[in-house]
């Protein structure tokens, strides 16, 4: 994920950059997520997230493979994020055993002020590493609402470069607008994640996402899948979302629906 600089041609990339980090931006609705950052609401969201890999999932608070969790986020740089671990829906299909649902251990994790926590009512064992609760949830709210954070982020709009269009992954015909971001310098480095945002021309809405996330490897690369995306109190969100190793990878690592979203004030 590089750009030149220093040419014509890069200036002009640049330009363009700029001109679709704009409209992506507005497409995602930051004006928005800014104005519910000033009033303190918080995000309340109920997701399932269902892993493929038990092993992978093991670097994760959840107990489960597939685990339906409450959140409330308060937006902003640093976030406050509340999860609880909730009983399975069958009626959204999170329960694949067929056996009447059973409540889950009372099970709530989270960050406050930067730091993770962990508690589990009903087993006295070590819960998981803080580092754990911290990279799954700042991840999980990354991927939910990348555009915003992305339109929110210093030197995010300075750093956009348009690439050239592509055939959509999975769709023959289909070509996208792309746009190169990296906060902070377009140059590959351990401090700073950079990102190759895929949009339909018609409506800048991003629909997929190349990404480093170099807190969990300084190497790790993967691919996001938006779709059904809704708006939430003009925030533009996806209600399903693929995680995968990379963008014409059509294994996935998990996959993050939302079943209601909502924003309130603070309990």
């Amino acid at each position: 994920m590089k750009r030149g600089s220093g040419d014509p041609a890069a200036a002009e990339r640049s330009i363009q950059g700029a001109k679709l980090f704009d409209q992506m931006t507005e497409a995602a609705g930051l004006d928005a997520y800014r104005r519910k950052i000033d009033s303190g609401d918080v995000l309340r969201l109920v997701i399932v997230d269902d892993w493929q890999s038990t092993l992978i999932r093991s670097f994760t608070p959840l107990p489960e493979n597939i685990t339906r969790l409450q959140l409330e986020i308060s937006p902003g740089p640093i976030p406050d994020i509340a999860a609880t671990v909730l009983a399975p829906n069958p009626e959204s299909g999170t329960d694949k055993s067929g056996a009447q649902p059973q409540d889950p251990p009372a099970i709530r994790f989270g960050i406050r002020d930067g730091s993770a926590y962990y508690a589990n009512a009903e087993e006295e064992r070590e819960g998981p590493d803080a580092a754990d609760v911290k990279v799954y949830l700042e991840s999980l709210w990354l991927y939910l609402s990348l555009a915003q954070q992305l339109g929110s982020a210093p030197g995010a709009r300075a750093s956009a470069s348009a690439l050239p269009d592509a055939q959509a992954p999975g769709a023959p015909g289909k070509t996208m607008q792309r746009i190169f971001i990296s906060p902070g310098g377009a140059a590959p480095a351990s401090d700073r994640d950079q990102y190759i945002l895929w949009m339909p021309p018609e409506d800048a809405r991003v629909a997929f996402v190349e990404f480093t996330y170099r807190e969990v490897f300084d190497f790790y690369q993967g691919a996001l899948y938006y779709k059904d995306m809704r708006r939430v109190a003009g925030l533009l969100l996806p209600f399903t979302t693929r995680v995968t190793d990379g963008i014409d990878d059509p294994e996935s690592v998990h996959t993050i629906q939302i079943e209601s979203a909502e924003f309130a004030r603070p309990r």
